[in-house]
């Protein structure tokens, strides 16, 4: 039967260079870890060491055996750190970096309901669309967009986020509804750093690169000046739902949306993080599971936006007689008073007055 305690004093050796060092790390006498290393050798068989007076190293098939071996120690290692951490408190302060919008539309309810899960713990969140060094600039945890470069870091999946095009109907009414990507080269366009649009038409991937009128390296920005019309900007469906719904941004090019981007959740390494740091990953895990609350379809806010308006529009009519509720439905099912097309044209719809007059 293998002794564990051997490898592990074999591996111990390797990394000290010496019985000497091995032992008062080990806190053994140097006859015991000589012992060990000796009877290791005898039961495989092999030699795993080529001692001299001056220098011990490991033979080539004692470094292939280090190898296994320390990875061993490792993951006994790693189990004792599983069973303390389940038994730790989280405590202290957790620094999170995130991007800048992100830290508004999800970060502010989830730090909540952190907080009150752990009450030991104190958050600092740094919000910076550049992607921080965790290390250097002492971060426990960030939240990046991918694809991701840096591979030196774990990364866990949290759910992609849509991106939409959209500005609003005043601009749309001035400028036209664009009908394919080409079309937004004519626009004012809106846009973050990232210089290149990726969009899926019904022949694949297509690039845009439509000049900006306007750089902005904030989401809600994007958002603020596409509300205020000064042209078509992209930002996330999330971040732009309410006002999808309440008609104040129309999404345009809904046949050619955005590629998606994934969200991911990266930390320096698996080995010795502290119990806050893991109470913060399982958390936020469990809130994007089984679907990320920023994965929001935009074919549903449409459908969503569609019904309100007509159970709203037939909600306020006052009048009983069939002959002026046919009318009324009419008017609830009728198309927007402002229409665009792709001229800037408007056409104007019958109102229900013209037609009760009609009548």
């Amino acid at each position: 039967m293998q002794d564990l305690n051997e490898m592990a004093i074999f591996a111990k050796v390797v990394e000290a260079g010496s019985f000497t060092r091995a032992a008062d790390k080990m806190g053994l006498p140097k006859s015991t870890v000589s012992r060990k290393i000796s009877q290791l050798e005898d039961r495989l068989g092999v030699r795993l060491l080529n001692r001299t007076t001056r220098v011990l190293k490991p033979t080539e098939t004692g470094k292939a055996y280090y190898s296994h071996c320390s990875k061993m120690i490792e993951e006994a290692d790693e189990a004792d750190r599983v069973i303390t951490k389940m038994q730790a408190e989280p405590t202290g302060l957790l620094r999170i970096s995130a991007p800048l919008s992100f830290g508004v539309v999800f970060l502010q309810e989830a730090i909540d309901e952190f907080l009150h899960r752990h009450p030991q713990v104190n958050v600092e969140i740094v919000l910076d669309n550049r992607n921080l060094d965790l290390v250097d600039d002492e971060i426990d945890v960030a939240f990046r967009v991918g694809p991701l470069v840096d591979s030196s870091l774990v990364a866990r999946g949290l759910g992609p986020a849509q991106l939409v095009l959209c500005a609003s109907p005043d601009y749309l009414n001035k400028h036209g509804m664009p009908e394919r990507p080409s079309d937004l080269y004519k626009h004012k366009i809106i846009k973050h750093p990232v210089p290149v649009w990726e969009m899926e038409g019904p022949k694949g991937i297509e690039y845009v690169d439509a000049p900006a009128r306007l750089v902005i390296n904030d989401m809600l920005l994007i958002k603020n000046m596409a509300l205020r019309g000064v042209g078509i900007g992209s930002v996330p469906l999330s971040m732009a739902q309410d006002e999808v719904k309440a008609g104040a941004l129309v999404p345009v090019l809904k046949d050619y949306p955005l590629v998606k981007k994934e969200f991911f959740l990266v930390y320096p390494s698996r080995r010795q993080s502290p119990s806050k740091v893991v109470a913060f990953i399982d958390f936020i895990v469990e809130r994007c599971r089984p679907r990320a609350p920023w994965d929001i379809e935009l074919n549903d806010l449409v459908d969503e936006s569609t019904a309100m308006t007509d159970e709203s529009a037939s909600a306020s009519n006052p009048l009983n007689d069939s002959v002026f509720n046919a009318v009324a439905t009419a008017e609830a099912s009728a198309e927007p008073h402002a229409v665009f097309a792709s001229s800037g044209a408007t056409t104007e719809t019958p109102s229900a007055s013209h037609l009760k007059k009609a009548l």
